[in-house]
């Protein structure tokens, strides 16, 4: 349905915590390991597993729900800034009421899904996801959405970007940080802008906003010094992004 629409991510759970250390769904899974070979005891597997995930929210890596939150601010059809955003946090009450707003600015400009969803949109949703890790369930939702937009997205194309895109976020499953990590430094929109600048995105894209991605991101401010969790394009994790291609039989 080509009618104006908002993406309203419902947000990503909190770190859970267990003397003093942060736990995230993936502590489970090598805690089981860790009972497996004898490292830890039930009780240490239980207190763990009970302590982990304290209370609603996606899964606080770049699994799944994360990517495609973030694919939402790239495509440029969700609240910028919404990405990032944990469930409970009383700025997701706020992007929502935002988003309602949004709609209906759209619905008055007419402006279209097909308008937003172009092939250079789909391109800086690959960028963003390279550049941050994100799941490699992007190669199968992606083209799919592209697919209903009539435009073709193939996991050459996916590979391509990657190989020329570096990997700037530092998150897991394959880095150290959690999307409520990422939220403090700046969220999905930092990690934009510093691509943007490097003329890695295609700035002059429309959004849900009715502004372009460059527009949107204009008063984000990158400080220009490095931290933890989101490198610069100059000094990156790597020079390439966090999906590869296997080609062949």
């Amino acid at each position: 349905l080509n009618i104006p629409s908002v993406f309203v991510y419902g947000g990503s759970i909190l770190p859970g915590n267990l003397n003093g250390e942060d736990l995230q769904i993936v502590s489970v899974f090598e805690a089981v390991g860790k009972r497996q070979s004898g490292e830890i005891n039930d009780q240490q597997l239980h207190d763990i597993e009970t302590h982990a995930c304290p209370g609603p929210g996606a899964c606080g890596g770049m699994f799944t729900a994360n990517t495609m939150s973030s694919i939402g601010e790239a495509l440029g059809i969700s609240i910028p800034g919404s990405a990032s955003e944990a469930n409970v946090d009383q700025r997701k009450i706020t992007s929502s009421r935002e988003a309602g707003m949004a709609v209906m600015n759209l619905v008055r400009e007419n402006i279209r899904p097909s308008d937003i969803l172009t092939r250079k949109a789909f391109e800086n949703a690959v960028t963003l996801v390279v550049a941050m890790g994100g799941s490699t369930n992007t190669a199968l939702h992606l083209p799919a959405i592209a697919s209903e937009m009539g435009v073709t997205l193939s996991l050459k194309d996916i590979h391509d970007i990657s190989m020329k895109t570096p990997l700037l976020a530092d998150m897991k499953p394959g880095g150290k940080y959690l999307m409520f990590d990422l939220d403090k430094v700046g969220g999905v929109q930092l990690v934009m802008k510093r691509l943007l600048d490097a003329g890695l995105l295609h700035g002059d894209e429309l959004t849900i906003t009715g502004k372009t991605i460059k527009e949107n991101l204009k008063n984000i401010n990158t400080n220009d010094s490095e931290n933890e969790i989101v490198k610069n394009v100059s000094s990156p994790i790597s020079s390439t992004g966090g999906l590869v291609t296997l080609f062949g039989n």
